[in-house]
């Protein structure tokens, strides 16, 4: 049977445990989310500014020459099959190794006047509003999951993609149009996910290990000096 100053000594421990045991956990989900946000945030920025970048080097490379020899009426309107297989060819060889797929121009109205996807000329993109913020010259960058995507390569289905629009000017520095580029984000993404989790599992590991210490530390204190205390003669 546990003598008197035995079950104190557990008492306090156990107290003392399930405060510490508790502090510690409201510390764990305190930091977690904004740790791993901050990461995947950071990940995700680099991602967005890389898509950007090349949606902007296809501008200035391919686009924009186009619409200086030809002028800018060529994208009043979809373009017509020969100007289609021409630009086609040049977005292809200009992309190849990246991963970009998906490539669109859009006229200043809105209408998608060249895709990689055929089937999507003449649309009305007005409404997008990646479209509308390139047409006031800002860039913007989507992230989504797309059943299928018609891109340079081919078709693609069941992918994530980083989609970047970027503000197309004349030499007036007028918008007269948007560039719009698809990347395969699903590798980028899937290891995203396995970064996040590596880092949720060093979080756990990391305040496991202090919980062991802490634990091992209050038994510590509770216990010094508790040995049995002679008689005084």
């Amino acid at each position: 049977m546990i003598n008197g100053p035995a079950m104190s000594r557990f008492l306090r421990f156990i107290l003392a445990s399930v405060f510490g045991l508790s502090v510690l956990l409201l510390l764990f989900l305190w930091s977690e989310r904004p740790i791993l946000q901050g990461f995947d945030n950071i990940a995700l920025v680099n991602a967005e500014k890389a898509n950007e970048a090349v949606t902007t080097l296809l501008t200035r490379n391919v686009f924009l020459p186009l619409l200086e020899s030809r002028g800018t009426e060529l994208i009043t309107a979809p373009l017509s099959a020969e100007d289609f297989a021409t630009l086609n060819a040049q977005v292809s060889a200009f992309l190849a190794g990246t991963y970009a797929r998906k490539v669109k121009l859009i006229n200043a109205n809105g209408v998608i006047v060249y895709s990689t996807d055929a089937r999507e000329l003449g649309e009305d993109y007005s409404g997008s509003d990646g479209v509308i913020r390139a047409l006031r010259g800002t860039p913007t960058t989507e992230r989504d999951f797309e059943d299928e995507i018609i891109g340079v390569t081919g078709p693609e289905r069941d992918v994530w993609v980083m989609g970047s629009y970027v503000p197309l000017y004349d030499g007036a520095g007028a918008a007269i149009g948007a560039a719009e580029i698809y990347s395969n984000y699903t590798s980028s993404y899937e290891f995203l996910l396995q970064e996040s989790d590596r880092a949720r599992s060093a979080l756990v590991i990391g305040f496991g290990a202090a919980a062991v210490i802490m634990l091992a530390a209050i038994w510590v204190v509770v216990h010094s000096g508790s040995g049995p205390v002679r008689q005084s003669e």
